[in-house]
């Protein structure tokens, strides 16, 4: 038969290749799921730019449109230096160039909705184009200096936050 103390010391050994058993078990099921992670996660710094630009998210709000309505389908228009450049035309030639690009419209398309010639129409599309680019350079160029200074990194096409 064995002593207390002989039977004692069994049970703890016991115990402790026991509790020895669940630390290696439990060890290993971290490790393992530490690989089944680490094979669906990328480094940032290995991932290329088109891979980090599907990661971003741009707020979306229609605050940040400018919303043009001719003869159809409304369009959203998010470049600011072009509604405003669209803004400074007359009325008659805002009208042109809502039908010929917002709408697709053909020059002799525009002219019978309209009532005019079709040279008429083209010498107005022209004429609007040539304003607008003039507008777009200036506003461009007044901009430049405020939109580098408050973030080198962001075109002044977009919205700063």
């Amino acid at each position: 038969m064995m002593k207390t103390d002989d039977y004692q010391t069994a049970i703890e050994r016991e115990f402790d290749c026991y509790c020895k058993k669940i630390l290696r078990n439990y060890a290993r099921d971290i490790h393992r799921m530490k690989s089944r992670r680490n094979i669906n996660i990328i480094s940032i710094e290995a991932m290329s730019f088109e891979e980090l630009s599907q990661l971003c998210v741009w707020d979306d709000y229609e605050t940040d449109y400018i919303f043009v309505t001719a003869l159809g389908p409304e369009a959203r228009i998010t470049d600011i230096r072009l509604a405003k450049a669209i803004e400074s035309l007359s009325e008659r030639r805002q009208e042109i160039i809502r039908l010929s690009f917002v709408c697709g419209m053909k020059n002799k398309e525009i002219a019978t909705e309209l009532g005019l010639s079709e040279s008429t129409v083209s010498e107005h599309k022209q004429k609007a184009l040539a304003e607008m680019k003039i507008f777009m350079e200036e506003y461009a160029n007044e901009n430049q200096a405020g939109d580098s200074a408050i973030c080198p990194y962001c075109s002044g096409s977009k919205r700063k936050r």
